[in-house]
């Protein structure tokens, strides 16, 4: 559905911002979905707010700017509701930011599904670091649309944000939906009337609205006066106004309950000043005492309490208090409980006390590895999830083939193929001594946050396979996230300790991107290096000849591999296994001169065909590949492996994980849901059009043409014709300081940039500087462009005219 035509109104409320409104408009300006107004209130700034937006205003002629006396942020919002002439709305705080495609994912959403509001998450900013925190978890996202009394499902949230949301216009109006004036937390009674009105609420999982952390804005500051206390004091009245008006019970409001009595907690300790608290203990109380909260139907003991107590009913003040007390006393107990836990879960992991208790490994001993190893230049697989297979196996044996002497390789695994010299175990005092001193480590699969990242290592994610299955934010992942609501969290904790993401193709990298909101510049799209095994090998009839003989396989016998994957259904001790092929039935349509061998999943390990071997050895010998939503299909598809998928059960596994919709059409014409339909498949199959556009869109994409091995063993020889892939484009002219130049050029070649230089000629003294790249003379404006989107420029330098 084409969704550019319907402008969006964004709404910007701003005082003393000039130092983070232009970073705020810059990300509404660059948004991909173009049609959009921006209507900035200025609410009386004392500083160069207005400047900052004029220059803005110069430059682009969709940016409106209204300057009012000091009103408040509420009345703000309202005024920029009434001048919008866009037909949805978003409202942004003028210290925060957005991602790139949040109103283009917001408008599609609504349009096809046809809602008064789309919500997407969020995660806060760190002006400082410049890193993003996600740290929230709220129960609407494992949802993917909340339809009538559901919407209430909004109100479960760890902060009522009015901001990361876009909604009909017409929505707010007809439904009155206005913001609170004079007093902040205005966003608590917007949110609760706007759930309460909404027949259908989109959900996207996106963190897509960035909250940056300002010290100066209006809720972190003015803890020493009465505003905060009067502020909330009021927008619990409004909220229990609108519930009051609202068409649902007043029960079903479970969830605000809950948050104001947290918020109430919170901001007791932390913004009401000690002179009012008392005051304000017994406002609160007054203000929920006509709530009828029913709260028998929730695990929380302080919520019952109060319930079977008839605390807020008969304000019952002084027992409110004292439930209060007994409920922190409680948690802190907890608290000191699962620090005394943690504290000795990181003892164990830092020096692996059942290894050094059982081998007798005293700390001297420990001292001695750190010192055998520290100096020299480590690299350290940790595989997947330390076992030998896959991306980490193949690169590994690439590096080591190389017999580059300057490089100590490690690999943490017990496998024996590995040879002792190299081998680590897993989780023994010198992996994590290996882990301490390594400039590269090497992962492929999700790291447990207890291996700490030390300052100046790189860590590769070689990951593990292109998705077809909906990963992470792409996905709602609802039965994972009601077992483990950190889930989203920890991986998010997880992926900003990578340096850089392996993807196999540029399809791959693309879902990585909006999957994981991983950074494209972090992404090297260089190919799987299992793959590259794959596709150096087709052709070796030695080496399929000797797999053959070693797993005893009969050459007479056509070999069909199957290879399932998992399912999200079964997360929780699940038992469904009906999807799984029967291996039986099919050995007997085909007959004798076809092998069937199941690989890798334990619950297989019933059919005699079962054999343990290595996946790319298992492609390599076979003529026939069965998976189902596996990305071992697109191992298959780089080298010519005639692949059929066996689903039968896409409709549930879609509602339960989910599977790229774009994939699934184009690998949909090799999927078959029956025996007898499989048999045809095998007996008839063509390697067609269909087959050749998915090998060439979502296989193997070598698009530096240089192997991650080379990478690597140039990174620690300093040289940068291919560094790690991030490149730096060097401007120069006859102006150019030449000393600052080189100094530049060998800053970026040793962090291991590809460096090119533009030059207006051959004579400028830096051009034969060993650390570039590539040499471009005449250094115009059109040049300049084709350089960097040939070549994936990572940043422009310009020098021109540094002295």
């Amino acid at each position: 559905m084409s969704t550019g035509n319907k402008k969006v109104s964004v709404l910007i409320p701003t005082y003393n911002a000039e130092n983070f409104i232009g970073g705020c408009l810059t990300s509404i300006i660059g948004q991909s979905y173009k049609n959009i107004e921006i209507i900035v209130i200025n609410d009386g700034s004392k500083d160069k707010t207005s400047l900052v937006i004029e220059k803005y205003i110069n430059k682009y002629n969709n940016i409106k700017l209204h300057e009012i006396e000091n009103h408040g942020q509420g009345y703000c919002r309202n005024l920029a509701l009434t001048m919008a002439t866009g037909e949805y709305i978003m409202f942004v705080d003028a210290d925060d930011f957005l991602e790139k495609d949040t109103i283009k994912l917001c408008v599609e959403k609504i349009e096809n599904e046809n809602s008064d509001l789309v919500m997407f998450d969020w995660k806060y900013y760190n002006n400082n670091t410049k890193k993003n925190i996600y740290n929230h978890y709220d129960a609407a996202f494992k949802e993917k649309v909340l339809n009538d009394k559901n919407c209430l499902k909004l109100l479960n949230a760890t902060a009522y944000f009015s901001v990361n949301k876009l909604y009909r216009k017409q929505f707010l109006i007809d439904n009155e939906i206005k913001y609170l004036e004079n007093y902040i937390y205005e966003d608590n009674p917007f949110l609760v009337k706007a759930a309460s009105c909404a027949k259908r609420i989109s959900i996207l999982q996106y963190p897509l609205y960035n909250v940056r952390i300002n010290p100066n804005s209006s809720t972190k500051t003015n803890y020493d006066t009465d505003f905060h206390y009067n502020s909330f004091l009021t927008a619990v009245h409004e909220c229990i106004e609108a519930v009051k008006e609202s068409k649902y019970r007043m029960e079903d409001y479970l969830n605000l309950y809950k948050y104001l009595i947290n918020r109430f907690q919170l901001y007791r300790r932390t913004r009401v000043p000690k002179k009012l608290q008392k005051k304000f203990t017994k406002q609160f109380v007054k203000e929920m005492r006509d709530t009828k909260i029913k709260f028998n139907s929730t695990k929380s003991i302080l919520l019952k309490s109060i319930y079977r107590l008839k605390v807020f009913e008969k304000n019952r003040v002084w027992l409110f208090s004292f439930l209060l007390y007994l409920r922190n006393k409680r948690k802190a107990f907890q608290e000191r409980k699962k620090q005394r836990h943690l504290k000795l879960k990181k003892l164990y992991t830092k020096y692996n006390l059942k290894n050094v208790i059982k081998r007798k490994i005293t700390n001297k001993q420990i001292d001695k590895i750190k010192n055998a190893i520290e100096g020299t230049n480590i690299v350290l697989f940790m595989g997947f999830d330390y076992r030998y297979t896959g991306n980490s196996r193949y690169l590994y044996e690439q590096i080591l083939s190389k017999k580059h002497e300057g490089i100590e390789l490690y690999f943490a695994t017990d496998n024996e193929l590995v040879d002792e010299k190299h081998r680590v175990k897993p989780r023994s005092p010198k992996m994590l001594c290996l882990l301490q001193h390594a400039k590269i480590v090497i992962f492929e699969s999700w790291v447990p946050l207890g291996i700490k990242k030390q300052p100046g290592s790189i860590w590769i994610q070689l990951f593990h396979g292109t998705p077809i299955k909906k990963m992470l934010f792409d996905s709602n992942e609802k039965e994972i996230l009601s077992t483990n609501k950190n889930h989203k969290i920890n991986k998010v904790k997880d992926m900003n300790r990578w340096t850089y993401l392996l993807a196999d193709s540029d399809a791959g990298s693309k879902i990585f991107q909006r999957a994981f909101q991983f950074d494209k510049k972090r992404i090297l799209t260089l190919g799987y290096p299992r793959v590259k095994y794959l596709k150096d090998n087709i052709n070796n009839k030695k080496l399929i000849r000797e797999i053959k003989k070693k797993y005893h396989i009969p050459y007479s016998k056509k070999v069909i591999s199957y290879l399932p994957t998992w399912r999200d259904y079964n997360y929780n001790d699940g038992n469904d296994f009906n999807y799984l092929l029967d291996i039986d039935k099919l050995k007997e349509e085909l007959g004798d001169k076809y092998l069937i061998i199941a690989k890798d999943h334990s619950y297989l390990s019933k059919h005699e065909n079962t054999m343990d071997i290595e996946t790319q050895e298992l492609l390599l010998i076979s003529d026939y590949l069965i998976t189902d939503y596996s990305s071992v299909m697109f191992d298959a598809f780089a080298i010519n492996l005639k692949t059929i998928l066996y689903i039968n059960d896409f409709k549930k596994y879609q509602a339960s994980r989910g599977i790229y919709e774009e994939i699934w059409n184009d690998i949909k014409p090799l999927a078959v849901d029956s025996i007898s339909k499989l048999k045809d498949k095998i007996l008839n199959y063509k390697i067609d059009n269909t087959y050749k556009k998915i090998k060439e869109k979502y296989t193997y994409n070598n698009k530096y043409k240089i192997d991650i091995a080379d990478i690597i063993i140039d990174y620690f020889d300093n040289k940068t014709s291919s560094g790690f892939v991030k490149s730096s484009l060097i401007i120069t002219d006859e102006t150019t300081n030449v000393l600052d130049s080189n100094r530049l050029i060998r800053e970026k070649a040793i962090n291991g940039f590809r460096v090119f230089l533009v030059a207006p000629s051959t004579n400028n003294p830096f051009v034969n500087n060993n650390h570039i790249t590539n040499i471009f003379i005449n250094n115009d404006k059109n040049l300049i462009k084709d350089i960097t989107r040939k070549y994936n420029i990572y940043e422009s330098i310009d020098m021109r005219c540094i002295k």
